[in-house]
């Protein structure tokens, strides 16, 4: 809206189906949420519908959270999108507290689905797609493992 420029759903879309075609895996990242606008018609949630992606929600592990993350897959769930799993991230600042150390394992009971993996904050920064492999990795989620094609982070 800002750039005065229109989202094409369609040219989406014909870009998935391509790259689908030629890929095994194929990762749709929802920038923002479920409910973040593409158009005046159209949301992330609307274009996973579309595209029939199931979804792998990332969360935040910090205070506030549950709540949050609980919302976002009752939606999720209110649309009739698959939901694979949660994966918890570590932003910077992050305290070492009660809620840090009980979240991921009170989210998969609270929202009925599985914590798949946990990251932690990287100081040292994510610097090339290899770090970005490697911190995926250290968190234990496997990616390929999730779905048949395709996933869209929510």
């Amino acid at each position: 809206r800002r750039e005065e420029r229109d989202v094409d759903i369609t040219q989406i879309e014909d870009a998935y189906r391509r790259l689908s075609q030629k890929h095994d895996f194929v990762l749709v990242e929802g920038a923002g949420g479920l409910s973040v606008s593409l158009t005046e018609t159209h949301d992330m949630a609307s274009l996973a519908l579309r595209l029939e992606l199931p979804l792998l929600i990332v969360t935040r592990i910090g205070l506030g959270t549950l709540n949050h993350t609980y919302l976002t897959v009752e939606y999720a769930r209110s649309l009739g999108l698959a939901i694979k799993g949660l994966f918890v991230n570590t932003p910077q600042d992050t305290p070492a507290d009660a809620a840090t150390q009980t979240n991921p394992e009170m989210l998969a009971e609270r929202c009925g689905v599985p914590v798949l993996g946990v990251a932690r904050y990287a100081p040292e920064g994510i610097t090339s797609p290899e770090a970005a492999a490697q911190l995926v990795r250290d968190s234990g989620l496997n990616l390929p493992s999730l779905t048949r094609s395709s996933t869209t982070l929510g």
